[in-house]
């Protein structure tokens, strides 16, 4: 009894045994352990949609498919074709599509525009070891039904190894979608006149590539490209990825002024097929992205641009003074031509006036002999003797048959209480320590007289 339990025991191990066998057989005919594909875009990762590879007509795809050493073809051919069955009938760009490697050549194995135009490109297609990388594409044939959504088709690939069906695995085909959302992008930034530097803003902006084709992304402005520059450009923005670009500005010795930079951000489609039906817009153009505006004046200063001249004016549009002040306000001038300028004020007393260091005779009519080489100033001395009043220091200049008026506002604060009795007192306590000290003097230089 136990050495037939012991038969029974081996006869059903054997057995077991046997049906591993034949179902590891049976898997390896269907493709499984002998054959893996992967499928990707150039510079891309492999992509998976319910639970199937993906694949975007229209673009160039790498198809790498790789042996175990149980096979050795001597032809490899590539199948891909719409549904999940078997392939259809009609064999069209719709359809159906057929690669093959005969250890020599890459083919395209359908006649497709007459022969005119080809889905592979050999350049690209390599053998290495037991792996075949098929560079491969399709026609754009899936419609875009519902623009907001990316439409797609089932279909199927299968991979022959000298004509026996090795691998295959469902596939979706996603029609192409070049899209690209870009931030505003404004920059206000200022510099001193005459002064080389690099202004770096804070403030960056965005752009999100938000559709599936890799796009490559380059920005040109339309003056001092070579002196800006822009992070994150030039490079390739993968579908899904989001880019922070930020600006650097390298400054001139500019003359005050206002320079506008407008940019220009192209945003071109990657691995676009070049022949067959393509529906997606392949380049983008986004006008004045960024924008740049420099303000070269000096800071806390109104920059006026003088019409119909190369001249520029900065003065101080608002001043603040306290009552019984006296202050120095400063004005510049830069540009060639001669300016006559006159100065005026309401309210509060003007002391005197300089012109590049010279004082001014007749405030209401001198002349300005002023360069684009350098600024000029005009230094106003003012005092402040009405408390709590709004004041006004007007200038106007003209050139050319032009008159131009700028006005500052002075707003001066209120009188302190004390201060003037203060002041008062202090001056009276000088005076009689003066005297007192006087006459200590006088008495201590009798005594010293009379003493001899």
């Amino acid at each position: 009894m136990k050495n037939h339990g012991y038969s029974l025991l081996l006869i059903s191990f054997i057995t077991l045994m046997l049906f591993a066998t034949v179902f590891q057989g049976l898997g390896e005919g269907n493709g499984e352990n002998q054959v893996s594909v992967s499928i990707h875009i150039p510079s891309e990762n492999e992509r998976e949609l319910f639970n199937s590879s993906v694949m975007v007509t229209g673009l160039w795809h790498y198809v790498n498919i790789t042996f175990d050493e149980t096979i050795n073809p001597n032809v490899v051919n590539l199948i891909l074709y719409k549904g999940e069955n078997t392939a259809p009938l009609q064999k069209n760009e719709a359809t159906y599509y057929s690669w093959e490697y005969d250890g020599i050549d890459w083919k395209d194995n359908m006649n497709y525009g007459g022969g005119s135009y080809t889905y592979i490109d050999q350049t690209r297609c390599k053998k290495t070891g037991k792996t075949y990388a098929f560079c491969i594409a399709t026609d754009d044939f899936v419609a875009n039904n519902n623009p907001n959504a990316i439409e797609y088709e089932n279909w199927t690939m299968v991979v022959k190894a000298d004509g026996t069906e090795v691998f295959s695995t469902p596939l979706v085909m996603e029609e192409p979608v070049a899209s690209v959302a870009v931030t505003r992008a404004d920059y206000n930034l200022r510099v001193e006149p005459f002064t080389e530097t690099v202004l770096k803003p804070v403030q960056e902006f965005i752009t999100i590539n938000t559709g599936n084709v890799p796009l490559h992304i380059k920005v040109f402005y339309n003056k001092l490209n070579e002196s800006i520059v822009t992070s994150n450009v030039n490079t390739i923005i993968h579908p899904g990825e989001t880019l922070n670009h930020s600006v650097a500005v390298a400054t001139k010795r500019w003359q005050p002024g206002y320079v506008s930079i407008s940019g220009t951000l192209y945003a071109d489609a990657l691995y676009v097929v070049p022949t067959g039906f393509i529906s997606l817009d392949t380049s983008y153009v986004f006008n004045g992205v960024p924008r740049i505006v420099i303000q070269v004046g000096h800071s806390n200063y109104e920059l006026e641009e003088i019409p119909n001249n190369d001249v520029t004016f900065q003065y101080k549009k608002n001043i603040e003074m306290n009552y019984g002040e006296t202050k120095n306000v400063t004005a510049y001038l830069c540009g060639n031509g001669n300016i006559t300028i006159s100065i005026a004020n309401s309210n509060i007393t003007l002391l005197n006036v300089w012109s590049d260091g010279v004082i001014v005779d007749n405030i209401q009519n001198f002349t300005m002999h002023s360069t684009n080489s350098s600024e000029h100033q005009i230094v106003v001395q003012l005092q402040a003797l009405k408390p709590n009043a709004t004041a006004y220091l007007f200038y106007t200049l003209k050139l050319s048959g032009s008159s131009h008026v700028y006005t500052s506002t002075i707003r001066v604060g209120p009188e302190i209480p004390g201060k003037r009795e203060y002041a008062e007192n202090t001056l009276a306590y000088i005076v009689v320590g003066v005297a007192i000290a006087g006459v200590v003097i006088y008495m201590i230089y009798n005594q010293l007289r009379y003493r001899r």
